[in-house]
């Protein structure tokens, strides 16, 4: 059996084949080193194999854009009675689920796609978001079926089934990919649904819900993408991309790690403003990572998908996925953690001053230990000054 490791020269080889199959496959294509580009649409395939056994592959995409705010992320998996089976099944996964979006998505904005004659399947809906109405575009893929179908049930339209929850996690992103898999073998059920590959546990549960209704022999699993695309007099560019942000996390580290009085504390926000050149940033990150350390730390407790940010005395309940900084500056924490550029006792410094530890160590003096499957709701304070993005 071959497993191919991160890092070898066969592992290398065997990326480079899946870009020229992609590439194959796309006539208007052109190929990279091991990347795939589409120089009309704009944007950039980078395929790689993760795992590789003789009857199965593991595949990853990695699709960019100048006109995203981030990059879009696929795992692909492909079964087969040989290592070219598998890897074609799972690349034709890919290509006939995410990448099939993607080309409805482009052919509405007049890009061509190539030999593709397809209807271009798309809804229109309105969001609300920091007190303005955001128009948005849906696309759909195509659904993905690997195994058997359900017999009780016709072909479910699943954008129905979820768009009042998206709708809500909505905020002022340029574009967002959803991406749902559902699947059932005996009585064993999985389901997820996740907003810029972010897992919401509450849709998830939905679909599960639903998928406990297939009378269904052997396996079976769908998966399905919907790609919403903001309308441009709705949308309000945030400033910075998830790179800028990484910079601004290491600054405030960096200050928060030097800040040994009270004073220096209670200056940290208007210090980091000044350093960074935003105010609005500075008090987010002064406000979330000391709460996103807390959740590393303290991570059987479930902290919802929904935070409460008091703006000036007015309490707004919103979604992380609708704040444009918050997984940003989630991911750039966990580099640092990665990286090993986060010291324990910075780490420690960081807990002791959330409210997560404060919550958690009351309900312990009352005799309630929540680290043994409790909920909190994380709340934070902001002035009038503060305007949600």
């Amino acid at each position: 059996m071959e497993d191919i490791g991160e890092g070898t020269d066969l592992k290398e080889e065997n990326d480079l084949d899946i870009a020229q199959k992609l590439h194959e496959l796309f006539t208007e294509s052109e190929l990279q080193d091991d990347c795939v580009s589409f120089p009309n649409w704009g944007i950039l395939v980078r395929p790689q194999i993760n795992k590789l056994t003789d009857n199965t592959a593991q595949l990853s995409f990695n699709i960019s854009s100048p006109e995203w705010d981030s990059e879009m992320f696929e795992t692909s998996v492909g079964m087969g009675d040989s290592q070219e089976n598998a890897i074609n099944m799972a690349l034709g996964s890919f290509v006939f689920g995410m990448m099939d979006g993607i080309k409805h998505m482009m052919k509405d904005k007049g890009y061509a796609c190539g030999q593709c004659t397809c209807e271009t399947q798309t809804n229109e809906i309105d969001a609300e978001f920091a007190g303005a109405r955001r128009h948005w575009r849906v696309y759909e893929s195509n659904l993905v079926v690997m195994g058997n179908r359900p017999k009780n049930t016709e072909t479910v339209a699943y954008w129905r089934m979820i768009a009042d929850a998206i709708k809500q996690r909505l905020g002022n992103q340029k574009i967002c990919y959803v991406k749902i898999y559902t699947a059932r073998i005996g009585d064993n059920v999985t389901s997820e649904c996740r907003i810029n590959d972010i897992m919401s546990p509450e849709i998830s549960e939905q679909l599960a819900e639903y998928v406990k209704t297939w009378d269904i022999e052997g396996f079976g699993s769908q998966k399905q993408f919907f790609f919403l695309v903001q309308d441009e007099n709705t949308s309000s560019p945030y400033p910075y991309t998830p790179a800028q942000i990484a910079d601004c996390v290491k600054q405030a580290i960096s200050l928060f790690e030097s800040c040994e009085t009270d004073e220096a504390y209670e200056d940290f926000v208007e210090t980091l403003a000044q350093r960074i050149g935003d105010r609005d940033l500075a008090l987010e990150l002064y406000m979330f990572l000391p709460e996103m350390c807390a959740e590393t730390a303290f991570d059987s407790i479930d902290y919802g998908e929904q935070i409460s940010i008091c703006c000036g005395g007015v309490q707004e309940k919103v979604y992380k996925t609708q704040l444009a900084s918050y997984y940003p500056i989630f991911s750039a924490l966990h580099a640092e953690f990665a990286a090993g550029r986060f010291a324990n006792d910075l780490y420690r410094k960081y807990i002791s001053v959330s409210s997560i530890y404060n919550v958690i160590s009351q309900a312990k003096s009352k005799g309630t230990d929540l680290t043994k499957g409790g909920k909190i709701h994380i709340s934070f304070g902001a002035d009038e000054a503060y305007t949600l993005r």
